[in-house]
Order: structure tokens, then C-alpha cells, then sequence
């Protein structure tokens, strides 16, 4: 139906990804191409980090409309499930995909296409929601069936879905069950030979055992792929609050010890005694300042504790600001994805938004990347790299310093350094009667900075020339 593009946006210099409408379609069909424009009119509304960032919506010249979206780098998850994921992994992008579902389910849509092709990864790792193409308001009953196209993927399709029947959010969850179990597993188990016998599986079909060491999200599994959408999870928030359940119980379920059947020596067993009992009547007094020693002993004791213990949910903190502090140090900043210092104070965030060491490590990633670029910006310049050869120059750097910080005073002036060379070089090229390539230079400066003085004037005395130069060649050959 639409075929997407990679591109290079040049007023900014970054890559964008451009959906088009594909041309064996009518698109004379005004209400079709209505459809592919209300796509990113209902992207570009949500405004979400788990979902697509749309750039712009237009049509080419022979009419097919195309979106402008944001490029993600790090794939789609497609291509990654070619051998299971870690629990880790897989249930950390449940997370992220359910987060952006729940917006658009605020919204008063639904998806009614999730499956590995569709979730998108940044640099960083983080998981995102694409292609709404065929979603779908909860109080429409029109269905883009009726212009032949297939509302769905078999593969990952709820029960009522393949049937036809009234769609909710609830047949988000099961799309999205379906891609933890096949994340979990490596393989989708509904997946038949044929559509039909895809559809009778995920009718009937019943889940799959999981293996040992995964049954405690079994419970969740079974609840996110209920048959019957009344014994689902009625929503992702109510979802996210029992995958959070699941992990916190993997997490704090104690190891099974078998007892050995060798014999063991006293030092290497323990042996569970019946607790001391003091008789009442002592044959000795115990001084009542014994008490006060002891109780203050046991709240130094209770207090040490206190202080030494860590959640399971703390251990995981400090797990991933270990490892963010780790790839800090080696430079690994933003990536490579999943392994680098932005990833993993961002997964701090989503279980402690409001954590300080997490926050920081963002503010010195930004602050490192701005002193990366504005340093390759003041190399390029030196190197007369103004503009060329495409990102790789100093205009480029700066810019992209500035994208970090918008009032890096060190970028800010980088440019105006900028635009000043090119008034010498354009000064310099009219002087040496050299006026086109004055005029490019004079444009290269007014890209920077269209209010430019020296630049403007320049100009002014270009177009002079021009004309002068038309004039006298015109009253020759005339």
C-alpha cells in the first residue's frame, strides 16, 4: 500500500524516512488518501516518545500523499528475533510498547496492527510504536476493509479480529501477548502454514507452557492471550501494573536448594533448633541496665539493617547506574543501542523518574556531546570545512550542538564566526571579479544568517552587477 523511503532533510541535515502512497493505487480516491493523511494527523497528535515523531504531510506531484517521519536507526524488532530475547530485553519493550498504547488509547484509538515489523528501535535501545495506517477510532464503524485492505496481520491477529467483530483496546493486549511469547520463545506458536490455519489457532489453539525458568510470567501471558476478551486485562495501565508484578516476584523468588545427599560436615549444614526459652524464675538477677544495653544493642542492630538493605527494586537501580556510569567512562555515550550510558540512565527513569544520579548522567551526556561537536566544529573551521562535505562540517557540528543546547554561547558564536568568513570570501571573490562565486558565498552566509548585513548589501551590489552585465549583453545582440 505504501512504500518508505530514507532521506536527507536539508534545511536541517538529518535523516527522515518518507511514506508514500504507492502508486499502483487510485489516488483519485479522495477518501483513500484521506485516510493516509488522517494516519499523520493522528500520529502528529499523540506526541509520545514510544510512538513515531511526525515531521510534515504533503503530496507529490502525480498526487500520492506522503509523510515526513522520524528515521530510526536501531531497526525493527523483526530482525532481531531470529533466536529468543532475554527476559530483560523482552519485557522492557513490552513496557515501552505498552506506555505508547496507552496514549493512544486515551485518545480513543486503536492500533490494530502490533507486531515485531511495527516497533521501531532509537539509537538508544528505547522501543517505538509505527505505522497506524490502518488504526481505528472506538466510536468509528468504518473499516478500511472496504477498500481492499487487509485490516491486520494473521499472525498476530485477537480471536475477534480474525472473526470480524467489535475491536477495543483489549485486542491491542493479545497482539502485543503474542509478541512477548514469540520474544520469550524465539518462535510465534500461532503462526500456521496457511491464513485459515493461523486464524483456527489463535482461536483455539492453547498457550503454550513456557519453560521452567520462565513460568512465573506464565499468569501473565495467559491473561494477555485470553480467548475471550472479557478475561483480558482491560487496559495497559492495569497490564503494566501486573508485568511490574510478575518481574518484582521473579526477582524476590529465593533459589530452590536441594538438600545433598552426602554427608556434610557440622560447619557446612544448618541446623534449624527450637528457640531459647528463659525460665522466669532465674537462679540469678539480671541488672535492669542489662536491658537498656541490650535493647540499645538491637536498635543499633535493626538500625544497621535498615540502612544496608536494598530492594530488589534498588538492586536493579543500581545495577543499571553501575553499568550507565561504566559506558560514561568508556565514551560509549549514545551507543551502540542497548549497551551505551543514555540507555541505561533512561531505564533508571522508567522505574524512578524522579532519580538524581540518572537525571545528572543526562545532563553530562548532553553537555559531553555539546563539547564533542562544538570541538569538531572549531577543527572543521579550521579547516575551511564550512559547509561541505555534508555532515561532516563545522556549520553542521555546531548545529548539532545547538539541536543539544539552544544557547550553547560557544555554538552560537561558532556560527557567527562562520558567517563572518564568508563575508571576507565574498568580499575577496568580487574583488576578484569572481561573481558567481561571490554569490554562492553570500547565500552560504544568508543560510546562516538571513539578516546579515554585510551579506545583504553584497548581494544588493551582485544583482546590480547582473543587471549591468544583461544590459550591455542585450544592447550588443540587439
Amino acid at each position: 500500500m505504501a512504500t518508505v523511503y530514507l532521506a536527507t532533510q536539508h534545511s536541517l541535515q538529518r535523516k527522515v524516512a518518507i511514506k508514500v502512497l504507492d502508486d499502483t493505487l487510485d489516488h483519485g480516491d479522495n477518501d483513500f488518501n484521506a485516510r493516509f493523511i488522517n494516519e499523520a494527523l493522528l500520529i502528529a497528535s499523540l506526541n509520545h516518545p514510544r510512538i513515531i515523531t511526525i515531521y510534515d504531510v504533503a503530496t507529490i506531484d502525480d498526487c500520492r500523499p506522503y509523510i515526513v517521519m522520524e528515521f530510526l536507526a536501531g531497526g525493527d524488532l523483526k530482525q532481531y528475533l531470529t533466536t529468543p530475547l532475554s527476559v530483560a530485553k523482552a519485557t522492557t519493550i513490552v513496557q515501552h510498547i505498552i506506555e505508547g498504547l496507552e496514549t493512544l488509547h486515551a485518545k480513543g484509538v486503536i492500533h490494530r496492527d502490533i507486531k515485531p515489523a511495527n516497533i521501531l528501535f532509537r539509537e538508544d535501545g528505547s522501543a517505538v510504536i509505527t505505522d497506524f495506517g490502518i488504526a481505528k477510532g472506538l466510536d468509528n464503524d468504518t473499516d478500511l476493509t472496504q477498500v481492499g485492505v487487509s485490516v491486520g496481520s494473521p499472525s498476530y491477529s485477537s480471536p475477534e479480529q480474525t472473526q470480524c467483530k467489535e475491536l477495543d483496546q483489549r485486542s491491542d493486549i493479545y497482539s502485543l501477548g503474542v509478541v512477548l511469547l514469540e520474544m520469550l520463545q524465539g518462535t510465534n506458536p500461532f503462526k500456521g502454514p496457511s491464513h485459515t490455519d493461523t486464524a483456527v489457532n489463535h482461536l483455539q489453539m492453547a498457550l503454550p507452557t513456557l519453560q521452567e525458568d520462565l513460568l512465573y510470567l506464565q499468569p501473565l501471558l495467559e491473561q494477555m492471550l485470553a480467548k475471550d476478551p472479557n478475561e483480558r486485562f482491560s487496559s495497559c495501565k492495569e497490564l503494566s501494573a501486573a508485568l511490574s508484578a510478575s518481574m518484582s516476584r521473579e526477582a524476590t523468588t529465593p533459589a530452590i536448594v536441594t538438600p545433598a545427599l552426602e554427608h556434610t560436615s557440622d560447619q557446612e549444614s544448618t541446623q534449624i533448633r527450637p528457640a531459647l526459652r528463659i525460665p522466669k524464675n532465674l537462679p540469678f538477677s539480671i541488672p535492669s541496665s542489662t536491658y537498656y544495653t541490650i535493647g540499645f544493642i538491637i536498635l543499633l542492630i535493626v538500625g544497621y539493617c535498615g540502612l544496608i538493605y536494598q530492594s530488589p527494586l534498588d538492586q536493579k537501580i543500581e545495577a543499571y547506574l553501575e553499568q550507565a556510569n561504566t559506558h560514561f567512562d568508556n565514551g560509549q555515550l549514545i551507543a551502540p543501542p542497548e549497551e551505551n550510558a543514555r540507555y541505561f540512565y533512561r531505564q533508571v527513569l522508567l522505574l524512578d523518574e524522579e532519580n538524581d544520579d540518572a537525571n545528572e548522567g543526562l545532563d553530562d551526556i548532553i553537555q559531553r556531546q555539546v563539547e564533542d561537536f562544538n570541538a569538531l566544529a572549531i577543527t572543521r573551521f579550521e579547516e575551511q570545512q564550512l559547509m561541505q562535505p555534508r555532515k561532516d562540517n563545522a556549520v553542521f557540528y555546531y548545529r548539532e550542538a545547538l539541536a543539544l543546547d539552544p544557547n550553547n554561547k560557544q555554538a552560537v558564536e561558532g556560527l557567527e564566526h562562520i558567517v563572518e568568513e564568508y563575508v571576507h570570501l565574498a568580499q575577496s571573490a568580487f574583488l576578484q571579479k569572481q561573481y558567481d562565486q561571490g554569490f554562492r558565498y553570500v547565500n552560504r552566509g544568508l543560510s546562516i544568517n538571513s539578516k546579515q548585513t554585510e551579506l545583504l548589501q553584497l548581494r544588493i551590489q551582485y544583482r546590480k552587477y547582473s543587471n549591468s552585465v544583461k544590459r550591455l549583453f542585450n544592447s550588443i545582440f540587439d
